[in-house]
């Protein structure tokens, strides 16, 4: 029996052996025939493999004569080799140098990348599906030189005052197109300077963004769904005053300007800090966690003629504020069918989005005291009604208002491109594209009859609108693309027409009995109606030509010629054009003898024109009158009131010049990647000059209105470095990437003659002001020098005239006021005393992205700052002043206090307040009667500079030769976090400020303002937390 077990191991032994046999070889670079030591050589479909040695040489045992190795290195295409029974391999592998082979996509048309001579930054599209947040938030520290805060975003500075400094979009190449699902994106390509975008000519200025979306390919149908979820709440939310601290607030604001008596004047919900009705977090009460999903499913394939790529997507998202939240579906077709020289082909793309919130006011929820109670058992709609005089206890219910009133924003968006291509004589391209953009938009706004304190409605009220716009583009491109020798030259040529309509209308009106059914017919007391309309055009001849000597030589040229209906027929037509130039340096002999371990080193210059239309209305040529309660001026305002007579009034003052801002730009930079592309590195200098800067003169009052006329009369000068720096490397299994970038960025209005812009409007006045030699929007206002300690400060600060005379520079002030300096020293504190005392714009933003893979696990985390840049804090003003019975922050309990308080409520209790003079927060008094607040000033600026983990994400693969048993080609489960950690010393919610800027039309003037309005918003970015999969099969 054992001689038998004996002779089957013997025998099983020798069937493993001629199994399982040793391949070895050497592994060298097909450019220079050296060795790769490190290069990885694995078993495909499995995790078992070697490196190679110093030498290049590798050995390593395969379970199958036909077993299939990769073999791979940083830097080099990836190569797979079936073994075949062969015991030795040798390969060459094929330099990736970055992919400079790779196609990048550029305006109506791709260039290769290693002929790029302009500044155009891609975005993989694995960034973009790494966490939820969409392309915008992507690219948030990712591209040196694109700043994005809070949603917004801005290439390479501001170049305009009064105009909005968005990019331009292009999807698909369709103009102003709105960003496709993540998941359906193949390629991102940011186009920094006027070389790269003066192609699309008077919409270039602001940058362009170029997205295209993922096509079929040839071969078996294949399934992909990509779906996450997750959770979210506002990283930082504020340190209001609880219950009593906040009654006890009340019982010193009012004690230190009435004094003694202060009792009487005390509101009745405050008089006892020990007995409040409630002790409530508004914040709480008004924020939810928020979640979110989003599902999307595409099949895709093809054969030899035809490839098709369909999809489906949903996306459902319950916001942070209570009773607000967001749903969207859409539907997506891309078909190419090609024979020979014809070419036919769509995309279409049919999303609805639907959006639900109610009215609450951010503001007036932080402010509402913390001793009353949100909910009520005695009212008919379950919550707290507060009084009617204005003592605090009046401020309306926030919470109710957004259970009570519902808005409601429901959208069908249809867009895409029908196009054609066909080869004319083997050597000319001519392509049509038709490009559409539909949408239709209904608003609902319902709110019911209630009484919330002073907000009392005895009907229902009901509006309802609906706008549609219809935009269209059509598109005739020729191209050219021959080798002669060593010279490459490309060309392409075209036209490009577009036209739009949108039309708006509405009604309102309210109704006495309540009813389910919201029908407008039924709400006839007090009906209005309202309605607006558009349409323009625009048609362009557009050109690009290229030229490349040995690959070495590149020259790139392109022109843009636009007529738009924004202006009038003596200024409608402008040319736009640009010329790069690069070297490639690295390709000379010379280069590669004295430093042969650089791989690539390209040198660029470039110049261009382009142009910003965006800063004027349509129809802005025409003048506008008006009859409907218009007055002819003759006094210093446009009043109802003596000076003035009823008349038809010029309401917009046509000004038949006036043309688009333009921007020069100028640049230099190189592209460099060294030792077998372990490092890359992108470099450039950039100067922009804009010109013609549309400014808002002042009509004399002779005109009969106070109103203003555009003219072009202004400069603004950009000029920043952008750098950035990739390091890859690999050890066996564990690959890593480094990529830190940063730009920084100087703003200067070089000349706007005369002209003073004031924006950033607030409760206590404008705090920006433009003029020559500021930045765009920078604040202005008084400088301050801390607070008055003692009487003694107060009675010291003084000015003397020329008769010896001397007074008090602020009479009203007591200790513990803020002290204003009287910088035109002329004993009064006025708007002579303003400066500059900030900047909203960072000089200088940082970005870093690491990755990390290992057997199946990924890792990556992306870090982001802006740095340099100022906030006004008007949050200050309105939640931190001090002067009023509402709630604050609790910072207002280092309130200064030049002595000791003892306070005594009507029922005994008696509240003993510590003297606090070293302190930075103004006292507390009612009415304010120092203006501490009701001036811009020095006291609201603060430092906005910020770092943030913007985001971290695990995820693991599964091993191929597990899945391919059930038929999946790829499966990945990933989880992450978005906004893990910031570091600043911002006080309020969110350094990145989301202002009035960022309503719509929101200008450059009102930028970094934090709490502008009482009836505003303000940026509470939200922690997240996500999971996900994605799989493929």
């Amino acid at each position: 029996m054992k001689k038998s077990v004996l002779i089957v191991c013997m025998a099983l032994t020798g069937i493993i052996t001629q199994a399982q046999f040793r391949v070895s070889g050497v592994i060298t670079s097909s450019e220079d025939k050296q060795p790769l030591p490190g290069a990885n050589v694995i078993i495909k479909g499995s995790s078992t493999g070697t490196i190679a040695d110093i030498n290049g040489n590798y050995s390593l045992e395969v379970p199958s004569a036909d077993a299939v190795l990769v073999f791979s290195f940083i830097g080099f295409v990836n190569q797979e080799v079936s073994v075949n029974s062969r015991a030795q391999i040798n390969v060459e592998l094929i330099s990736d140098v970055v992919s400079l082979e790779a196609v990048v996509v550029v305006g109506y048309g791709t260039q290769r990348k290693a002929d790029l001579t302009s500044a155009i930054s891609t975005l993989k599209p694995q960034e973009v599906l790494k966490m939820p947040g969409g392309v915008t938030e992507a690219l948030q520290g990712a591209i040196p030189g694109v700043n994005v805060s809070a949603g917004k975003v801005r290439i390479r500075g501001v170049s305009t005052i009064t105009g909005n400094s968005d990019p331009l979009w292009v999807v698909d190449g369709l103009i102003g197109g709105s960003v496709p699902d993540e998941n359906e994106i193949e390629s991102i390509q940011v186009l920094k300077d006027a070389a790269s975008s003066a192609i699309y000519g008077i919409r270039g200025a602001n940058g362009v963004i170029i997205v295209t979306t993922k096509k079929g390919k040839k071969g078996e149908p294949t399934v992909n769904y990509n779906g996450y979820t997750g959770t979210g709440s506002p990283w930082n939310k504020l340190d209001m005053l609880n219950a009593y601290d906040y009654g006890v607030y009340v019982h010193e604001l009012f004690y230190n300007y009435y004094g003694d008596g202060y009792l009487t004047n005390v509101p009745e919900h405050d008089l006892e800090p020990s007995q409040p009705l409630a002790n409530t977090n508004w914040q709480d009460e008004f924020f939810q966690r928020s979640f979110y999903q989003k599902h999307n499913v595409s099949i895709s394939g093809g054969t030899d003629n035809m490839s098709f790529r369909t999809g489906i997507n949903y996306s459902g998202n319950r916001n942070s504020i209570v009773k607000s939240g967001s749903e969207s579906k859409g539907i997506y077709s891309n078909v190419n069918f090609e024979k020979g020289w014809f070419t036919l082909g769509q995309n279409l793309n049919v999303s609805m989005y639907d959006t639900w919130n109610g009215d609450g006011n951010f503001f007036d929820m932080l402010r509402q005291p913390s001793n009353i109670p949100v909910y009520s058992d005695t009212t008919d709609h379950g919550f707290y009604i507060t009084g009617t005089s204005a003592d605090g206890n009046d401020m309306v219910n926030q919470v109710a208002r957004n259970y009570l009133i519902k808005n409601k924003n429901s959208n069908l968006n249809i867009k895409g491109n029908l196009f054609t291509e066909v080869n004319l004589f083997k050597l000319v391209k001519y392509k049509f594209n038709l490009g559409f953009d539909i949408y239709r938009q209904h608003t609902e706004k319902d709110r019911p009859a209630y009484e919330l304190g002073k907000e009392k409605y005895d009907v229902d009220y009901y509006r309802e609108g609906t706008t549609r716009t219809d935009r269209y583009v059509y598109d005739h491109t020729l191209s050219f693309d021959q080798t002669y020798g060593e010279h490459h030259v490309t060309a392409m040529a075209g036209v490009s027409t577009e036209v739009a309509k949108s039309r708006s209308f509405g009604a309102e009106g309210e109704k006495d009995i309540p009813s389910i059914l919201k029908v407008l017919d039924h709400y006839q007391v007090n009906p209005g109606i309202y309605g607006s309309a558009y349409e323009d055009a625009m048609f362009s001849i557009l050109g690009r030509a290229t030229y490349s000597f040995r690959g070495k030589y590149l020259l790139t040229a392109n022109i843009r010629r636009d007529g738009s209906s924004n202006f009038s027929k003596n200024k409608r037509w402008g040319t736009f054009p640009s010329l790069s130039a690069g070297w490639r340096i690295s390709d000379e002999a010379f280069f590669r003898d004295a430093l042969p371990w650089v791989d690539n080193f390209k040198l660029r210059g470039t110049w261009g024109y382009i142009g910003n239309q965006s800063v004027v209305d349509r129809y802005s040529y025409q003048s506008a009158v008006s009859s409907a309660n218009q007055y002819y001026t003759f006094g210093a305002s446009q009043n109802s009131d003596d000076s003035n007579a009823p008349a038809p009034l010029v309401l917009t003052f046509a000004n038949p010049d006036l043309g688009w801002e333009t921007t020069r730009d100028a640049g230099v930079g190189f592209d460099l990647d060294m030792f077998k592309s372990r490092i890359n590195m992108v470099f450039d200098f950039y100067n922009r000059q804009t010109t013609d800067v549309i400014l808002a003169q002042q009509l004399p009052l002779s005109s009969g209105t106070r109103n203003e006329v555009n003219v072009n009369a202004g400069e603004i000068r950009n000029w920043g470095i952008e750098y950035s720096l990739t390091y890859r490397d690999k050890l066996g299994d564990f690959n890593w990437t480094v990529s830190p970038n940063i730009a920084i960025n100087r703003n200067n209005v070089y000349d706007v003659g005369d002209f003073v812009f004031q924006g950033g409007e607030t409760e206590n006045g404008f705090v920006t002001s433009t003029y020559t030699g500021t930045t765009v929007g920078e604040f202005y206002g008084y400088k301050t020098d801390g607070l008055f300690k003692s009487q003694d400060d107060v009675n010291n600060y003084t000015y003397t005239d020329v008769n010896g005379n001397v007074k008090l520079i602020q009479p009203n002030a007591k200790p513990g006021d803020i002290k204003f300096l009287d910088l035109n020293n002329n004993g009064n504190i006025d708007e002579g005393d303003k400066t500059s005392i900030g900047s909203p714009i960072p000089t200088m933003s940082i970005g870093l992205n690491m990755t990390f893979d290992w057997k199946g696990f990924d890792f990556s985390m992306m870090w982001q700052g802006d740095f340099g840049n100022d906030i006004y804090n008007n949050g200050k003003t309105l939640i931190a002043h001090g002067i009023s019975p509402v709630n604050q922050q609790d910072i207002m309990l280092d309130r200064f206090r030049e002595q000791d308080i003892t306070l005594t409520t009507p029922s005994g209790e008696q509240i003993f307040l510590a003297a606090n003079t070293n302190t930075t927060i103004p006292r507390a008094v009612f009415g304010d009667p120092n203006g501490n607040m009701n001036k811009a000033s020095d006291y609201f600026i603060e430092d906005g500079s910020y770092f943030r983990l913007k985001r971290i994400t695990l995820g693991y693969t599964l091993p191929k030769n597990l899945m391919a048993q059930a038929k999946i080609e790829n499966l990945r489960f990933y989880l992450g976090a978005k906004n893990l950690i910031t570091f600043t010393n911002y006080s309020l919610f969110d350094p990145e400020v989301r202002g009035m800027e960022y309503e719509a039309g929101g200008a450059q003037i009102n930028r970094g303002i934090d709490f502008q309005r009482a009836w505003g918003s303000t940026n509470a970015v939200l922690r997240e937390f996500f999971v996900g999969v994605q799989l493929t099969f």
